[in-house]
């Protein structure tokens, strides 16, 4: 990765928005991982975090198949944190054609609820970058105050630490869902 790039993770089953998002996001400076599920997207946030280089950036759709992946994707990427405030909390920004989940909560409210910003799709390219200042505004403040809390709790785990293994009955600690045999989500 080259010095001073910044890095996105983002989560999109849909191919065109993902695909304008990596380009937007790129010519933005950002080195872009993207995935059209949460369960991939969560692994490689966990890996970069383990590798002591965090991303600085999820962008994550809600709908995509399985049930609620994008809130719930936030929800314990954000749980997994503050399990490690050695390293700065990650701005996050939700998105989704519905503001309700299909669990029936107002995905504004999850959003806030993890220090998040959350917009309705279609989401503008004027409107994107917005979302990520807030987003960087909220996470520094999320950082600064888990620090402030608990202090440094541990440090990232050591390089060659193996990553959880993804298998739709076998994640410790996901909430792991799936409308789909063959496509496990969380």
């Amino acid at each position: 990765m080259p010095s001073g790039k910044k890095v996105a993770v983002l989560a999109e089953d849909d191919q065109q928005v993902r695909q304008f998002m990596e380009t937007f996001l790129k010519m933005s400076g950002y080195e872009v991982h993207s995935f059209d599920n949460g369960i991939t997207a969560f692994g490689k946030l966990r890996d970069l975090r383990i590798a002591g280089t965090p991303a600085d950036l999820l962008l994550t759709d809600n709908d995509m198949p399985g049930t609620d992946q994008g809130a719930n994707l936030v929800e314990q990427w954000r749980k997994e944190e503050k399990n490690n405030t050695a390293l700065p909390s990650t701005p996050i920004v939700m998105m989704s054609g519905n503001t309700i989940s299909k669990a029936g909560t107002n995905l504004t409210d999850i959003a806030a609820q993890n220090s998040a910003v959350f917009r309705p799709k279609p989401l503008s390219p004027a409107a994107l970058p917005q979302a990520i200042q807030e987003a960087e505004a909220l996470a520094s403040g999320l950082t600064k105050a888990l620090q402030s809390s608990q202090g440094p709790t541990s440090a990232p785990n050591p390089p060659g630490t193996p990553s959880p293994k993804w298998a739709a009955n076998e994640t410790p600690g996901i909430r792991l869902k799936s409308d789909r045999p063959t496509s496990p989500s969380l």
